[in-house]
């Protein structure tokens, strides 16, 4: 895919300047030549990058509300979706790496997920893509397109979800684009249903539902049932919740979803979680730990002891490091 850019790099990163700041990241493929273009005559570095929606045709312009950009290039030119197999590759390679802590803490699976707004078939392929590597997806239905047609039939059996059905769906939803063919229809429809088969990777968020009020809620959401699939299994699937859960710092979400009748929770099998919940300054989930049986006492061991006052003292030096003309009033507070 080419986008309207106003320059290559072989370097690691290359700054822009538009509306808003980003870098152009460059990935160079070992088996191609990297051709390399100077931007120095076109203004230097950083690059200067005009935003021109209106004279791109059917390109596309970079988006000024990110600040980092990968661009994808397998020779063609205007044809979209050469960058679908790196992006779901990336993510799986990103899904599988864990959070970094200072010391004992928590480190949990960096999650990812694909939220769907409006999109034509490139998008539907991303969709496909990612549910296809275990990538939970979240669509936001209102937002047009190829999100509305999978929100209106994402609660169907797959067996309702006939070519007939996608056929008048893509009628109603993609009014400008001229007639689809047979086989396009037919390749529609197979993606969609194979995308709801995979019902605990898929998520309708609809805006003013009730629990649904903001798309984070919908996107831990996501991930909350995604664990409860079969790549998932018994004891480490809750505790994935629940771990989600904390670092989200969603205590509501973790009352409904996963403190119910349906998994009994032992005291000792939440002490870690408690530790990074004094940790990380959440006391509403230390308060919902000492409801379900957990003693603080149990916990302060002398290695857990020096764990939290050098988590402290950590903080302290950071704070004081950024405030040259003293410490905040809260932290003077807890002093």
């Amino acid at each position: 895919m080419r986008l309207p850019v106003a320059s290559a790099t072989c370097s690691p990163t290359l700054p822009v300047r538009s509306r808003g700041q980003g870098h152009l990241v460059n990935l160079p493929d070992a088996k191609r030549p990297c051709v390399c273009w100077s931007v120095v005559a076109q203004g230097g570095l950083p690059a200067q990058y005009e935003v021109d929606v209106e004279g791109q045709g059917q390109l596309a312009c970079l988006d000024c509300n990110h600040s980092h950009f990968i661009l994808v290039d397998n020779g063609t030119h205007g044809s979209y979706g050469a960058e679908i197999s790196l992006r779901t590759q990336l993510e799986r390679f990103i899904s599988q790496k864990t959070t970094s802590q200072d010391g004992p803490g928590m480190s949990i699976r960096i999650p990812t997920v694909c939220v769907v707004l409006e999109g034509g078939l490139g998008t539907l392929n991303t969709i496909h893509s990612a549910v296809s590597r275990g990538t939970p997806c979240v669509v936001v239905a209102g937002s047009g397109r190829v999100a509305d047609v999978l929100a209106q039939v994402a609660g169907l059996p797959v067996g309702a979800i006939t070519v007939a059905l996608v056929q008048q769906k893509l009628a109603a939803l993609f009014p400008e684009t001229c007639e689809f063919t047979e086989l396009c229809v037919l390749q529609w429809a197979k993606k969609i249903q194979d995308i709801v088969c995979s019902r605990q990777l898929l998520t309708i968020f609809r805006e003013g539902r009730a629990g649904q009020q903001d798309v984070d809620v919908a996107i831990l959401q996501a991930l909350l049932k995604a664990s409860c699939s079969h790549g998932h299994g018994g004891h480490k699937n809750w505790e994935r919740q629940l771990q989600l859960a904390v670092a989200w710092n969603r205590v509501d979400l973790a009352r409904s979803e996963i403190f119910t009748e349906e998994r009994q929770w032992k005291p000792k099998e939440l002490h870690s979680l408690t530790l990074e919940a004094l940790r990380t300054n959440k006391p509403d989930f230390v308060r919902l730990f000492m409801e379900s049986g957990v003693r603080l006492q149990d916990l302060a061991t002398p290695d857990a002891l020096q764990d939290l006052y050098s988590h402290l003292e950590t903080k302290l030096h950071r704070a004081r490091a950024g405030c040259p003309e003293g410490l905040p009033g809260g932290w003077q507070g807890v002093l």
